[in-house]
């Protein structure tokens, strides 16, 4: 739900006493003095914000902070680690994870390795895989284990972020199934999308669950209020079917209920109706007020 936090002026004694009878109400999205839906630092994947961070990375990221947000997602990108960590540092942020190519070698995530060490990151995060075989997806599972062994020798963790392609059907199973069997726990975590687990409908809660202890973060993005669509595939070009959280379609308090063992969530938009840093504002206002 669309909400203007800051149109709300009560003016009239008679509604501060409506307010009192209803017994304070948080009307952005709890009842005072109930627990909030998420105690810890809130994130923003710098996705979001990416054409002016690319243009503008210093200020883009001092902006970000404004708002409020205390961590930041990124990646390898035409900055240099040191370039980026002194963005980061002197904007007031941290940057827990990055989110990087699959790793195909040794020799090539030595580089990403490297580059997550000297920002500081917890997180080396994969954010894209793919197969279309049952087969394709243990080879993806034998590079994870592989990834995750040569990050934790670094003192990193690994993880996978998902998005659709990993729950196509192959048989009984799908590749996230694959993928949860066949890697060590220890060595590969996951880092659930709420929005594309939902798109696939998929339901991230029954994941936290079967997850539990392998989910450090989370990105919270929300889908716009009956939009129709393929589980099974991709917006088209040009589709905006994203929208600011907390007013769109995914259900999150049962989200952060179960959300025991995450320590880290980012907000992400892929497109927007409007300005993304305005996007990222509202999101970040829904979630600091959120309760269960």
């Amino acid at each position: 739900m669309k909400q203007n936090r800051r149109s709300f002026i009560a003016k009239s004694a008679g509604l501060a006493a409506g307010l009192g009878a209803l017994g304070a109400n948080n009307l952005f999205g709890g009842t005072a003095g109930a627990k909030p839906a998420w105690p810890g630092p809130i994130g923003l994947a710098l996705y979001t914000v990416r054409t002016e961070f690319e243009s503008q990375p210093a200020q883009t990221l001092k902006k970000v902070a404004a708002i409020g947000y205390k961590e930041v997602e990124g990646g390898m990108g035409k900055i240099s680690a040191e370039e980026l960590s002194g963005f980061i540092k002197d904007a007031g942020l941290r940057m827990p994870s990055g989110q990087f190519e699959h790793p195909s070698s040794v020799e090539k995530y030595a580089k990403v390795i490297d580059f997550a060490r000297k920002i500081g990151m917890q997180y080396v995060t994969c954010s894209f895989s793919d197969a279309k075989t049952a087969d394709g997806w243990k080879r993806i599972a034998d590079d994870f284990n592989r990834a995750g062994k040569q990050v934790a020798e670094a003192g990193m963790q690994f993880a996978y972020h998902n998005h659709l392609q990993e729950f196509r059907p192959l048989g009984n199973t799908n590749g996230y199934e694959i993928l949860i069997a066949n890697t060590d726990p220890k060595l590969v975590k996951f880092q659930i999308d709420a929005f594309w687990m939902t798109w696939a409908k998929q339901d991230p809660v029954a994941y936290l669950e079967k997850l539990a202890g392998r989910v450090p973060m989370l990105h919270i993005k929300d889908r716009k209020k009956d939009w129709q669509w393929d589980p099974l595939d991709f917006p088209k070009d040009k589709e905006v079917p994203y929208t600011e959280v907390g007013s769109g379609a995914v259900d999150w308090r049962p989200v952060f209920a179960h959300a025991a063992g995450v320590k880290h969530i980012f907000v992400e938009q892929d497109y927007w109706d409007r300005e993304p840093i305005e996007s990222a504002r509202m999101s970040y206002e829904y979630l600091k007020v959120l309760t269960l």
